[in-house]
């Protein structure tokens, strides 16, 4: 992410998510689309968490976990609220 930069990984993660997105619309076997949507998203859903995990231990080394745990949270309690 230092790299590459912190806005190109979020990218990289988002267009990964929508390139196995699309792959996986044309399966016809139930079990390559668990196997490769599993995989495939949650790789590229990491690669977005990285840089926002990574941020937030570099404003707060001391509770890396709380700031971790925090980022997490937020994630899914975004998803609850959108998803109905």
């Amino acid at each position: 992410a230092q790299k590459l930069g912190f806005g190109a990984m979020n990218w990289i993660g988002q267009s990964c998510f929508c390139l196995v997105t699309f792959i996986t619309s044309f399966c016809k076997d139930y079990t390559f689309y668990i196997f490769f949507y599993s995989i495939g998203a949650g790789m590229s859903c990491g690669l977005c968490y990285l840089t926002g995990i990574y941020i937030a231990w570099t404003y707060y080394p001391e509770s890396r976990g709380f700031a971790a745990g925090l980022i997490f949270f937020t994630a899914g309690l975004s998803s609850s609220i959108q998803s109905p």
